[in-house]
């Protein structure tokens, strides 16, 4: 489960755009990068989860989607590489399993 701290949605401007986040989707986060930035709402893409802490970029079809800027969770660093396929969320964002 991620813990995160709250993301104060008053900064949100374009200068996130290419910056690495997690976005809430049907109650699970998710992580992805922004991509375009509007009044109230963002375009993040988002990585594919492969078990506990593990993405991958889809290759053949992005998941792209508009979220309203509340489904912002938070900034987070750049996911580091596990595989040559799949990365790994900074651990200091991660809180142990329960």
């Amino acid at each position: 489960m991620f813990h995160l701290p709250q993301f104060d949605i008053d900064r949100l401007s374009a200068d996130f755009t290419g910056q690495h986040c997690c976005v809430e989707y049907d109650g699970k986060p998710y992580t992805g990068v922004i991509l375009d930035i509007d009044d109230a709402d963002i375009q993040v893409q988002c990585m594919h989860a492969v078990g506990e802490n593990r993405f991958f970029w889809q290759l053949k079809k992005s998941d792209v989607c508009w979220y309203s800027s509340d489904r912002l969770l938070a900034l987070i660093p750049k996911p580091q590489n596990v595989t040559n396929c799949h990365k790994e969320a900074n651990r200091a964002i991660r809180s142990a399993e329960a």
